[in-house]
């Protein structure tokens, strides 16, 4: 419980970059960009749910597969984001 606590507590910032988070809560959430980043706790679950989690056995626990794949697909979106930013630039 305390690590719960502490997890929501702890903004995702810390781990991960402003274009990061904004990519995984753009593919996440369905509702604008919050001002301040989200906690390091919806992180969690938002890496899982780019790795295709769905918590259908109802116990909140994230496997490594699924966080493996949801980091890859953040890499890809990252890749993508930061290849249209120069793309911008260079027009």
């Amino acid at each position: 419980m305390l690590a719960k606590k502490v997890a929501k507590s702890v903004s995702c910032d810390k781990y991960y970059s402003p274009l990061e988070w904004k990519l995984m809560w753009s593919k996440t959430e369905h509702k604008a960009l919050p001002k301040e980043p989200p906690s390091i706790y919806w992180a969690y679950y938002a890496l899982a749910k780019l790795g295709r989690w769905h918590d259908s056995k109802a116990t909140g626990i994230v496997g490594w597969e699924a966080l493996w794949d949801g980091w890859f697909v953040l890499s890809q979106l990252l890749e993508g984001a930061i290849l249209m930013q120069q793309q911008i630039k260079e027009m």
